[in-house]
């Protein structure tokens, strides 16, 4: 299901289910159609981990790959099916508004071929149960007028355009998230690396809310710390709006 399009090299899809689509992955052109969304997902994140290996980052996924965690395919897979599912009942009745979480992919097209799958996006309506009630307090958690920005993958099997791609997602997500009538979107980064993750999103307008740690949250004995971050959405203005200064109009092209 295609929810954004610009010009003709650049697009957000609505991650679909292996199985029971309305149209097909050959039929949407996109490439490697025999790779299911979830698949790609999965080795999305796998195709990272031999470059985190090799900086010493392995805290930030781990060291198995998210293809053979049994729990993390399951997860996927559910939500994919799930978000497909509300968006389709919506877009056939128009009685049942779509809820604002999903998993979304940024797919490009170079020269007239296929659409390639670049990265992975995925919101959701509530806070993570990792995120400590310190930073998240009930009433913030209740509230209901944020999104929350799960996990954002670019997939190094990809080639080029891999940074443009996330920034595109990202900016997607501040945009959906306003389309809900939503005034701010919260996310987690991980803060090894000397930071520069956590740079990169300050310099996308993200303010920190604070530090935390998650013990085994990728493997056994493999603690992670990340940075609770906040983006404030100001109302009825457009994509260009959301970007920071040092952007302007031409290196996200959404």
């Amino acid at each position: 299901m295609i929810l954004f399009e610009r010009g003709r090299n650049i697009r957000i899809r609505l991650a679909q289910p292996a199985t029971g689509a309305r149209q097909s992955l050959t039929e949407l052109d996109v490439s490697n159609p025999t790779e299911s969304d979830v698949e790609f997902i999965l080795r999305a994140y796998d195709s990272t981990l031999p470059y985190l290996s090799a900086i010493g980052s392995e805290e930030q996924w781990g060291t198995k790959p998210f293809s053979s965690r049994p729990d993390t395919v399951a997860k996927y897979t559910i939500m994919i099916d799930n978000g497909y599912r509300h968006h389709s009942n919506f877009v056939e009745t128009g009685l049942e508004h779509p809820e604002q979480s999903g998993v979304f992919l940024c797919e490009v097209k170079y020269h007239q071929q296929l659409w390639t799958r670049k990265a992975a996006l995925q919101c959701a309506s509530s806070f993570p149960d990792y995120v400590p009630e310190r930073l998240a307090d009930q009433a913030t958690r209740q509230a209901k007028n944020y999104v929350y920005l799960n996990s954002i993958i670019t997939d190094r099997r990809a080639g080029p355009l891999r940074k443009r791609a996330l920034e595109a997602l990202y900016i997607f997500g501040l945009v959906w998230a306003q389309q809900f009538d939503k005034t701010m979107v919260y996310g987690d980064v991980w803060a090894g690396n000397g930071g520069s993750l956590l740079q990169y999103y300050r310099d996308l307008g993200g303010t920190v809310i604070g530090i935390f740690d998650v013990q085994d949250k990728h493997g056994p004995g493999m603690p992670w710390t990340g940075y609770l971050v906040r983006k404030d959405l100001p109302p009825e203005l457009g994509i260009i709006d959301l970007l920071p200064k040092r952007h302007g109009a031409c290196t996200v092209r959404l």
